[in-house]
């Protein structure tokens, strides 16, 4: 693992627990932030698992739906788990009838 991702490894363990402690919408944006920038599959899922078990949907929201827009692949993954964020679940609905049109297409040729 390079310096880059073992950074934000650290800086996302030390938000993980100041949110715990002080569940904020300053520190959910620190959190957000970090995932986003790390580009890192490990951070981002734990973030849309943070999002997943939590009970304030509208807080997460805006947060969730933009990580998905961005890793669409992770979200994937917890589709299920995403009752309540409709934004969230269109996009990867989306993404799959996109990749479907591919397969088809790829299919025909």
């Amino acid at each position: 693992m390079d310096e880059h991702v073992q950074s934000f490894r650290l800086q996302h363990k030390a938000l993980i627990k100041q949110f715990y402690i002080t569940s904020s919408t300053q520190n959910l944006e620190k959190l957000y932030q970090n995932a986003l920038n790390s580009k890192d599959d490990e951070i981002v899922e734990e973030f849309i698992k943070l999002c997943c078990i939590s009970v304030d949907r509208t807080k997460f929201k805006n947060y969730l739906t933009n990580i998905i827009e961005h890793f669409v692949w992770l979200g994937l993954k917890y589709y299920d788990e995403m009752d309540g964020y409709d934004e969230a679940r269109t996009i990867i609905e989306n993404e799959v009838k996109r990749l479907r049109m591919i397969i088809r297409t790829d299919d025909q040729l």
